[in-house]
């Protein structure tokens, strides 16, 4: 209970900043950027998607990282689950 507060912040902080790095990160690996960013519904449920990946990851680190660590896990494990995603996994498809 001592980190209830705390937990639920930045589990909302990893949400807004993983949105926004999967939205710009997925069409660089889809088509990389022969054309403009679309930001609609199907992009934005793409991206929570990507999100719930980082929060799982983030349950197993929350209480043993900060704020600027969570950062730097988030830009990375988006890069890499973008990749994953749009390389991998819908070119062997």
């Amino acid at each position: 209970c001592r980190y209830g507060l705390g937990a639920v912040g930045l589990t909302m902080f990893v949400t807004c900043f993983g949105v926004e790095c999967a939205l710009l990160l997925e069409p660089l690996f889809a088509n990389w950027w022969s054309s403009k960013i679309t930001i609609d519904l199907m992009a934005l449920l793409d991206a929570n998607f990507a999100v719930a990946a980082f929060l799982i990851s983030f349950g197993g680190l929350i209480g043993k990282v900060g704020p600027t660590q969570l950062v730097i896990i988030t830009a990375l494990e988006s890069a890499v689950y973008s990749f994953n995603k749009r390389v991998v996994l819908m070119k062997c498809a």
